[in-house]
């Protein structure tokens, strides 16, 4: 059933004259302006046309509209144009009337939500007390500032760049301001209902002679305050919190402590938070926003008089008490269930973007077309191929003329459908679809300033369908229509074409205002359950329709664009927020891309082209500038974003994965944390398994399985190559400090001192390692590490030395064993060399050193670095280096000792510098075979065992090798 009916009422003929006049001459009402004109008849038809292309479902149905079109311009047309513009002739103002009771009074659904919208301010400023009760205070003060200086003339005007704007609406504001304490009746839930109900309400509340008092009051205060309990937080609860107040226990709370009728209503939360909610009848938002901006703007200045502390008894609040009736109980109960039904069938949305109004003008478009073209993009994503069912409404104001209101902006175009076509279409260049996007955006601010011009074609339209009043008598009875179409005269056959309805369905219903006090901004959706037809009949009624959107937005800030977005619950919003932030993000994408391009294929402006070699660095430099201050704009813009959306930045963190060599691997069998539901030839479990077994009979196990006493560090020789210089000396000086059983021996030059032969010597006198330091161009290059006494031996290339003196704001080491870390070691071969580093250190660390040594392997580099902990807290710990640091990455692993190639001569026998000569020395060409060990008798008589080195070399693993190129160990090795 329609709820458009609309009760005869005894309203004065001219009751917004009735209103207090300002002072004549003054600076508020000086300006004369001119009165709203009557559009062109062809020009509202050639724009009629126009707007039908994109609405129209085929090109048959096009040309039949077209041909109303033209019938309607040449039959009854002209002569209802002639008569509406006498109509304009005779009245200050032809459509004001139509529009105030065709356009919001003969609406009969809940204002709330369906009609009212709402503004949330921003934060108390930080000098003033953090209080409820004194945000309401400051609110009620620079509003009656406000209202004196309107009422005397001293305000200075609204202005557009043409001039002036109508100051008419201003004249609604007073101040009141009540004060509570209890539970009182929740008389102002009743506001909230349907209008008819809460006609025959207020016929039963206004039955009671004190309870006129009290309605009078309201009725005659310029707005009201309601100080609410609960304490919204995030843009989302302050948004609904405002649009139709809060609900507690399943009760209207923030309902019932209004008066929704009210066009300036301030609501202050227990938490300091605030805003505004307008019903729409009488004014539109441009007011009301000059309003809280100049209010918000005093209460911001230092030097604002917030007035005497002293409070008079004459002043004090007076409770206006109700008195209630069982019949008015009952209806407050009525009330409040059809509130919260209405509260929770709405939903709501809420999003910001990574930039706004400063990039969006550096690409040369206007913010509000781009913030326009980012809603169609995102609506045809979301119905995909389905047949649009209406169009979208801008609301324009008019108000640089004498009483001027709203005219629509029909956003829908050819132009833009024909960029949101190609969007989509990879066939269409990027340079291509920026050219359809700049004519779409041009199109749009064309229309924009026909709308804001009178120029429109929706409010001349309207006109005419007032003045065939029989066609709106069928649905709505208004009083004093003028009915000036003549006994017997038809319907114009234009008025009941398919195409012409559906561009008055709006599906999409957009507005925007701007103002830097605001943090969220909206309103809702028309609820009603009408048909196609009804829908038109009242189209200028209707602003959204119950399957389509509400789109409020802001572009005026220069870091983001601000959207919220309602609907009922059953449509797709989150979608659709999700489809406007992907659009937004692809139409910055798409200019950032052609400017890229553009600056990379043009030979006059990249650097690389340019000649003249000073002309190219200071090109180069400047792109580099710009390239950084883009980067640093971007971040800047989405960490502001994310501040008040913690949500967002949630996301953003779990989408920005980067892409590096290790996640972009792929399935590696080798790998003992390899996922088992990939490729592979081996689940995990199984490697894992495998593993085990082997690691129970690798080299290294009689260190992991010794009964020694796990304190004692392994022994470690550290020598060099021949003829090492002074840095390899350091380097080497730096190693003993950081193995606790380290000892350093400097290498004789020579036949002899073969790797090898030191390698069997070094395991004779029960050293569990040996470390060579190789260098080149006298610099540290390679690490050759042995396991004795059998081996293996890895061979690692060496860079990135830093020595510990170095190192800026390095900590000193201490004597104590560290602790070792091992990261990153995932594979087979991963684990070899990882246990192979385990036996240079001893099994218990010295934990009362708080030092650590990591090796951390990452993309097969191994990281090496000490620290020393402290620990700050129970949760956080600080880290300073020791040092030294370096970088090694393995190149092969051989079987056994380092191998001794015969050439054919005898070998010196084998000296060094340290210790006693030893008793008995053997020849080379005596040497036994890899495998076999002599015993020899030592100074002190104790037996010692002989290891003789291999002639040749048996690699395990090679980097590079063609022929092991697996990264899995060999069999050979682990079982060795």
């Amino acid at each position: 059933m329609s709820t458009f009916a609309i009760r005869p009422s005894s309203r004065p003929t001219a009751w917004k004259a009735a209103a207090p006049a300002s002072p004549p001459g003054t600076k508020t009402f000086a300006a004369e302006l001119p009165k709203l004109p009557v559009p062109n008849l062809p020009d509202t038809l050639a724009r009629l046309k126009q707007s039908l292309a994109p609405i129209a479902w085929s090109d048959e149905e096009y040309a039949i509209v077209s041909r109303k079109i033209d019938q309607f311009a040449t039959v009854q047309g002209p002569e209802l144009q002639q008569r509406l513009l006498s109509r304009a002739e005779e009245t200050r103002h032809w459509l004001e009337e139509w529009w105030d009771d065709g356009g919001y009074l003969g609406y009969r659904d809940s204002v709330v939500v369906n009609v009212s919208y709402y503004y949330g301010f921003d934060e108390q400023p930080s000098h003033l007390p953090q209080t409820p009760a004194a945000r309401a205070a400051g609110l009620a003060r620079a509003a009656m500032i406000f209202r004196r200086n309107l009422k005397n003339g001293s305000m200075q005007p609204d202005r557009l760049k043409e001039g002036p704007l109508c100051m008419d609406t201003y004249r609604q504001i007073r101040y009141i301001y009540e004060n509570s304490n209890g539970a009182f009746p929740g008389v102002g839930v009743l506001t909230a209902s349907n209008r008819d109900v809460w006609a025959k309400d207020y016929g039963t509340l206004a039955s009671s002679a004190h309870n006129i008092e009290i309605l009078t009051a309201i009725q005659s205060a310029a707005f009201t305050i309601s100080l609410e309990s609960s304490n919204p937080s995030t843009p989302r609860e302050h948004s609904r919190a405002l649009w139709h107040g809060s609900v507690t226990d399943g009760v209207p709370t923030g309902l019932r402590n209004r008066w929704v009728d009210k066009p300036v209503q301030f609501i202050v939360y227990d938490n300091g938070v605030a805003g505004l909610m307008g019903e729409h009848s009488v004014m539109d938002g441009t007011p009301t926003v000059r309003l809280c901006d100049d209010i918000l703007e005093m209460l911001s200045d230092l030097a604002f008089d917030h007035g005497s502390s002293a409070v008079s008894s004459t002043c004090s609040p007076i409770p206006l008490d109700w008195e209630i009736t069982p019949a008015i109980t009952e209806a407050i109960s009525t009330a409040d269930a059809a509130a919260i039904e209405l509260i929770e069938s709405q939903e709501l949305g809420y999003l910001l973007t990574s930039y706004g109004k400063a990039a969006i003008k550096k690409f040369g478009v206007s913010p509000d077309s781009w913030a326009q073209m980012i809603v169609q993009l995102a609506y045809r994503r979301l119905i995909g191929n389905e047949k649009r069912i209406g169009g979208t409404y801008e609301a324009a104001t008019t108000r640089k003329f004498d009483k001027g209101r709203t005219e629509a902006i029909r956003v829908v175009t050819s132009e833009s459908d024909a960029w949101v076509a190609s969007m989509d279409n990879p066939e269409i260049r990027n340079e291509d679809k920026k050219k359809l996007l700049i004519a779409a955006a041009k199109r749009h601010v064309e229309l924009a300033k026909n709308a804001g011009n009178g120029q429109g074609v929706d409010r001349h339209l309207f006109g005419k369908l007032n003045i065939v009043n029989h066609i709106l008598t069928k649905l709505i009875d208004l009083v004093g229509l003028k009915k000036v179409l003549k006994e017997g005269e038809e319907l114009p056959e234009l008025f009941s074409d398919p195409v012409f309805l559906r561009s008055s369905y709006w599906a999409l219903s957009t507005s925007a205002i701007f103002s830097k006090h605001f943090p969220v901004y909206g309103w809702g959706e028309v609820c009603s359950t009408l048909s196609i037809v009804d829908a038109y009949l009242i189209h200028s009624i209707l602003k959204v329709v119950p399957d389509g959107f509400g789109v409020a937005y802001m572009t005026g800030y220069d870091d983001r664009l601000q959207y919220t977005i309602t609907s009922r619950k059953e449509m797709p919003n989150a979608k659709f927020c999700e489809e406007i932030l992907k659009a937004a993000t692809d139409l910055y994408d798409l200019f950032r891309w052609v400017e890229s391009w553009y600056t990379m294929s043009s030979s006059r402006l990249h650097p690389v082209h340019i000649k003249n070699k000073m002309k190219r660095e200071e090109v180069a430099r400047k792109n580099k500038k710009a390239k950084n201050q883009q980067k640093l704009e971007r971040r800047l813009a989405i960490a502001k974003a994310e501040a008040n959306d913690p949500a967002a930045k949630k996301k953003r963190l779990a989408e920005n994965i980067p892409r590096t060599l290790d996640n972009m691997r792929e399935f590696d069998p080798s790998m003992l944390t390899a996922d088992p539901n990939q490729a592979g030839p081996s689940s995990s479990q199984d490697a894992l398994d495998e593993t085990a077994k082997d690691i129970e009979n690798d080299p290294f196990a009689s260190y992991f399985t010794s009964k020694d006493d796990p304190s004692i560090p392994p022994k470690i020789l550290v020598t060099t190559s021949p003829k090492a210089s002074k840095s390899t000396y350091e380097f080497c000086d730096e190693l003993v400090g950081v193995f606790p059983g380290a000892e350093f021996i400097r290498r004789k030059k020579g036949k002899g001192f073969e790797l090898g032969r030191i390698a069997g010597w070094a395991a004779g006198r029960s050293y569990k390692h040996l470390l060579v330091v190789n260098e080149d161009m006298k610099k540290p290059n390679a690490i050759t590490l042995v396991y004795l006494p059998h081996g293996p031996t890895a061979y690692f290339k060496l860079t990135s030395v830093e020595l510990t003196k170095n190192i800026f704001g390095h900590a000193r080491a201490t004597p104590h064993h560290p602790e070792l870390v091992l990261n990153g070691f995932v594979t087979r071969l991963g684990h070899a060399v990882g246990r192979m580093f385990q036996t240079m250190f001893p099994p218990l660390p010295d934990f009362q050193g708080r030092q650590v040594v990591t090796l951390h392997n990452q993309r097969d580099f191994l990281f090496f670095r000490r620290h020393r902990y402290a620990f700050r807290s129970t949760e956080k710990v600080a880290l300073q280096e020791i040092g030294p640091r370096f970088t090694l990455k393995l190149r092969s692993l051989r079987k056994g000792l380092p191998a001794v190639f015969d050439y054919g001569e005898a070998p010196k026998p084998l000296e060094l510098d340290v210790g006693p000569p030893e008793e008995t020395e053997e020849k080379a060409d005596q040497a036994s075979t890899p495998s076999s060990t002599d015993v020899t008798q030592s100074s002190d008589n104790k037996p010692r065992e002989k290891f003789v080195p291999p002639k040749t070399d048996e690699y395990l693993w090679q980097w590079k090798a063609s022929s092991l190129r697996s990264t899995r160990v060999s069999k050979h090795f682990l079982n060795q």
